[in-house]
Order: C-alpha cells, then structure tokens, then sequence
C-alpha cells in the first residue's frame, strides 16, 4: 500500500469516526431532552393544582367569577387530553431516536417542543386564575369583616348615645337598617363567589361608613345648640327686651318683639332641617340665628348706652346752650356798635340774626327731648342723634362767632395801618416830585405827567375814604393796594427819566469831539437837542445819540454806561 493509499484512509476513518460521534451525541442529546419533556407533562397533573380545582369546584361561584372560572377550567381539562397526546408524541421521538432515524426524531422534537411550551404557558395562567380566585374569595371574607367591625363599633355608640342626637336618632337607626341589609347583601354575593360585585358593594359601604363618620360630630354640635344654647340665648334676649320695656325705654323703626318671634321661627326651621340631616343648611340656619341674635342684642345695646349718653351730656349741651346764646347777643351788639363807624361788607348782622334764629329753633328741639324724657317716653337713641347734631352745630357756631369778632375787631387797626400807609405814599410821592425838581429838567413827558396825577388822585380818595363818617375797610385796602402799585411803577418810570437824561447829556459832550467832522454825530446832537429840550422824549434822545456814537466808535456807548451805573 502506497503512502497516499494510507493517508487516503485515514482520512476515511477519521470522517467515519466523526459521523459516528455526532450520531451518538444526537442519540444522547434526545434522548435526554426525551427524558426532560416527560418529566415536564407529568408536571401538568399535579396534586396541587388538582387540589386548587377541586376547591373552586366545591365553592359556589357566580357572576363573573364564575364565567372565569367556566373559561379557565375548560383549558383545565383540556390539559388532561393534550398531556397524554403529548406523552405519545415524546414516546414517538423516543422510539425513531431508537431506531437511529435521528433526522426524523429531530423534526418531530422541535414540533414537540413548541407543542409542550404553550401547554406549560396554559398550565401557568391556569394556575394564575385558580390563585386569584381562591384568593379573591379569602380577601373578600376578610374585607367584609373589617368593615362590618367598623360598622357596629358606629351602630353601638350611636344607639348608646342616642340622647346626643335629638329626634335625628329616627333617621340615624333607618340609615343603619339600610346599611345592616347592604351587609346581608354583600355576604350573599361573596358566598356566590361574585366577588367582583362584592368589592362593588363593599366600597359603597366604607364610603357610607367614613361620609356617616364625618357627619355624626356635626348632628352633635347642631343637635346641641338647636336643643340648648340657641333657645336659651333667645330667651335671655327676650327677658333683656322686657326688662328694657319695664324701665320705660322706647324703640322705634323697629319691632324687637317681631324679630325675636322670627328668630324662635328660624330655630324651629333649623331643628326641621336637623331631622332631614341637611347638614350644611342647618348650619347656615344657625349661623343666621347667630347674626339675627347679635342684631337684635346690639338694639338693645344701642339703646342702654345712649341713655347713658343722654343723661351724662345734657347737662353739658344745655350750658353750651347759655354760652353760644349769651355770645351771639354780645356780638350783636358789637356788631351794631361797629356799623356805626365801619362797613360790614360780609353782612355778618343778618348771619348773626340767621345764627340767633337757629339757635333758638335748636334750643325748641333740645326742651322737646328733655319732654320726652320727662314724659318717660324717650327713644335714647334718636335722642342721643339729635344732641350729637346739635352739639356739633353749636360748635361750628361758636367757631364762626370767635372769626367774625377777630375780624370786626380788626377794623379798628386796620384803619390806623390804613392812615400810616397812605401817608408813606403821600410822603413819597413828595419826595420823587422834590428829587425831579433837583434835576431841573426842560420838562417831563406827558405819560409820565397824567400817571403822576393819577397816583397823586388816588391818594387823595384814599383821604377821603378815611375821613368818611362809616368806614368801608374793604375798599380802603383795595385801593390801597391798587395805589401802592401805581406808585412803585412811577417810582421805576422817575428813575429811569432821570437816568436817561443824563446818559443823554454825558452821550452828548462825549460826541462832540466827532461833531466837525461827522455829519451823522452832528445830525444827531441836533435830533437829540431837539427830543430832550422840546418834546422831553429822553430815551428818545438817548437812543438817537447812542446809535450814531456806536457807528463812530463801536463799544463807545457802552462804556458810558458801565461808567455811569458804577458811579451811582
């Protein structure tokens, strides 16, 4: 045998060999995972998913649980069948694994195996459901008991302490027969195994139980002051009221006894809502009692302190009386004394007549009130109003009557302020007429003459007025003014004629060294001659020289100027 025959067949034994191998390995491989799958169905029929069975078959279910259960057991008995089909499918894969045909076992395990796993998936939701339904059962059991606990707790304090909720005990023991039944309903449900409408049922009964928890504090609270607090508060106000009658106190615009008749009307109302357990317009009921209440109490209050007031404040308003009336006659008198001298340009002798008048008519109002007082027929509080009123008009009063006297008593220095003033302006007038005449100017411009009369005229009339036999202060100091005024004017105007003339002849002298040799300097000394000398239209002139000294000699003028204020 050559060396490449031998190769040759080693090769061949070595693939044969391998072959050999791979079936074996195939043979063991399946015949393990034949194994592992019929360990795997056995699985299904086990002893305790049996038993979980047996026990849903044994309660008795209903509604949708027991459709559920319908449903589920169907898949339940189905794996009964499909178990052993699959037990002879796995018998079929063992023997071909058998007989070597590992192609064909191969094939027919994959199918085996896909087979097995949904029916391992179905025995895992079977499984799941009988849990949840056993579950279900015992939950439900344990709920039911938790809250009927709860309940009778509720029921026996309720029962135990029925005094605490008046005629509202009628409604509460109804409420509780409803929810005793609601309970022998749920129980019926839950022993059917419709546990889907027992957790229905049981959350409608922890909802009652917690909405009956919140409500029983506050049929307590209004049971109480409905049954004691608010009748006997209108009571102790109705005693108040009575007691108030007896001591001779009067009420008016309103009617006491009504509206306590309608606060006894509206706890009567309340009590009603109580027994329907309209909790929320039982309390807005008392909550208006108690405003009612407060309304009615601060009449009452109103009253006994404005008596009070009254008895303590006439004596006050009565010497306040005595004391404005005493001061108007005195200032009536004033004042006719005054008229005769002075001027009463306010017309203060017919307000003070008119003040007089009102006084009166409020002094007529004060004795009504003392009347009524006397008669025991007072209404303290109106009366209390009208002294309010008065006092407060007596106090404007005696205010206005301190002004007109300060201003009457006025007029007499006001007139020697009037006589120094106007002889000041007399004085300076002199004075600015004397200062002008030093000057010895030509003459003075017409405007300046007729404002000199003028203010010299008012002064005059302002004499006049002064001498007069009644004074009228009002226009003296009118005019006083008017002439103060016109004299500082004609004061400014003096001074500025007295200024310009001389700008005007210093303006002069200092042009005439141009006056040979310029014919517009000569013109204008000339011009300016003619405006100061004849028509006495001193700014005139010196505006006329100015204006050619500055053609001339520019800033010339206004030199002059600074020179000639700097020297004042």
């Amino acid at each position: 045998m050559s060396v490449g025959q031998t190769v040759v067949l080693s090769i061949s034994i070595l693939l044969i060999l391998t072959v050999i191998i791979q079936i074996l390995m195939n043979f063991i491989r399946n015949k393990r995972v034949v194994k592992h799958i019929e360990q795997v169905i056995n699985d299904f029929q086990s002893a305790e998913l049996a038993e979980k069975y047996q026990h849903l078959k044994e309660i008795t279910l209903s509604g949708s649980s027991l459709i559920t259960f319908n449903n589920w057991e169907k898949v339940y008995l189905d794996l009964e069948s499909r178990s052993v089909e699959l037990l002879e499918k796995n018998h079929k894969v063992s023997q071909t694994t058998n007989h070597f045909r590992l192609l064909t076992a191969n094939s027919l395990l994959i199918d085996l195996k896909q087979a097995v796993f949904e029916a391992e998936q179905d025995v895992e939701d079977v499984e799941l459901v009988f849990n949840q339904l056993i579950n279900a059962n015992s939950e439900s059991e344990k709920e039911i008991e938790q809250i009927y606990d709860k309940y009778a707790e509720m029921r026996k304090d309720i029962l135990s302490k029925s005094y605490n909720y008046g005629q509202t005990i009628n409604f509460l023991e109804d409420y509780l027969l409803g929810l005793e039944n609601k309970f022998s309903e749920v129980k019926k449900l839950n022993s059917a195994g419709n546990h889907i409408e027992t957790h229905r049922l049981l959350s409608y009964l922890r909802l009652q139980l917690n909405l009956l928890a919140q409500k029983l504090p506050r049929i307590k609270k209004s049971y109480e002051k409905l049954s004691k607090k608010l009748p006997q508060q209108v009571k102790e106000i109705a005693d108040d009221y009575q007691h108030l009658l007896s001591q001779n106190y009067q009420f008016s615009n309103v009617n006491v006894e009504t509206l306590i008749d309608n606060l006894n009307a509206s706890v009567n109302q309340a009590n009603q809502q109580l027994n329907q357990i309209n909790l929320d317009e039982v309390e807005n009921s008392i909550d208006n009692v108690n405003n009612k209440m407060m309304e009615i109490e601060q009449i009452l209050e109103n009253e006994i302190n404005a008596k009070k007031f009254v008895i303590d404040f006439q004596r006050r308003l009565s010497e306040q009386f005595e004391k404005v009336s005493l001061a108007n006659s005195n200032l009536m008198d004033l004042l006719v004394h005054i008229d005769q001298s002075y001027i009463l340009t306010n017309d203060e002798i017919t307000e003070s007549g008119y003040i007089g008048s009102e006084i009166s008519q409020m002094k007529n109002d004060f004795d009504l009130d003392i009347q009524n007082i006397e008669k025991e027929s007072p209404v303290y509080s109106e009366i209390k109003a009208d002294f309010l009123r008065i006092n407060q008009r007596l106090d404007e009063i005696s205010s206005r009557q301190r002004e007109i006297e300060q201003d009457i008593e006025g007029l007499t220095e006001a007139e020697k302020v009037a006589q120094q003033s106007v002889q000041e302006m007399h004085l300076n007038l002199n004075m600015l007429k004397r200062k002008l005449d030093r000057y010895k100017l030509p003459g003075y411009p017409a405007r300046f003459i007729e404002y000199y009369k003028l203010v010299e005229a008012e002064i005059e009339k302002i004499y006049d007025e002064l001498n007069q036999v009644k004074i009228d202060m009002k226009q003296i100091s009118d005019d006083l003014i008017l002439a103060q005024q016109d004299l500082n004017k004609l004061t400014t105007d003096s001074e500025n004629i007295l200024a310009t003339s001389e700008l005007t002849e210093i303006a002069v002298q200092y042009s005439n060294k141009y006056i040979q040799d310029n014919k517009n300097i000569n013109q204008a000394v000339k011009k300016a001659y003619q405006l100061y000398n004849q028509e006495f239209d001193y700014e005139g002139a010196l505006d006329t020289i100015a204006s050619a000294l500055e053609k001339v000699e520019p800033g010339a003028y206004e030199k002059i100027e600074k020179d000639y204020y700097k020297g004042l």
